[in-house]
């Protein structure tokens, strides 16, 4: 039986992708909590809300992906390298890269468990915001005014710049664990 050698090539296409993008992700969510969220805080609070879900959705549409882009290519280092004599064990580089690919990974389920009840929150206060700007029609056409009054009352509550400055604080969070990877990744690879 004969084994073959990883391309070297390729080995360090996989870590240099990887370590690019999670460290890219790394540097867009602390951009998104330190610099783009402080900025809609000072907008009004409908207009927060819109610009708050737009970032969300154009986040949600790639971070998820690339996170796990850099996950395979984590996964892939763990595989290719060479294993432990005798035992067959993973070394102390591919359990790196494996911790590095699973943190990446991570990012996912930690933001199920931990951001989506502030994301569903917010996402309700949005939807508010669009009820409220369709009902303004009705209000002059069927007298509903202390309805949308106290809709739109709640929709610029306090509470959505509060959850809005709670989601930049979660959203370091994701920071971290995918600093953590890159960080890891790093350290495997010199």
């Amino acid at each position: 039986m004969t084994t073959t050698t990883p391309n070297p090539t390729g080995i360090r296409i996989a870590q240099s992708a990887a370590i690019f993008i999670s460290a890219s992700l790394s540097g867009a969510s602390v951009a998104i909590s330190a610099f783009v969220i402080p900025r809609l805080l000072e907008s009004p609070v409908t207009l927060m809300l819109r610009q708050w879900f737009n970032s969300f959705r154009a986040g949600r549409a790639f971070l998820p992906g690339f996170a796990l882009l850099a996950g395979a290519n984590y996964f892939y280092l763990a595989a290719v390298l060479p294993r432990k004599s005798g035992g067959g064990g993973l070394t102390g580089r591919a359990y790196s890269y494996l911790t590095a690919g699973a943190l990446c990974a991570g990012i996912i389920p930690y933001t199920y468990a931990v951001m989506m009840p502030t994301n569903k929150r917010l996402i309700a206060r949005v939807e508010g915001v669009e009820s409220v700007e369709a009902d303004i029609g009705l209000v002059a056409e069927e007298g509903e005014a202390a309805r949308v009054a106290e809709q739109s009352a709640w929709v610029k509550g306090e509470g959505s710049k509060y959850l809005v400055d709670r989601w930049a604080t979660l959203n370091l969070g994701r920071a971290v664990i995918i600093a953590a990877s890159a960080v890891l990744g790093i350290g495997a690879t010199i």
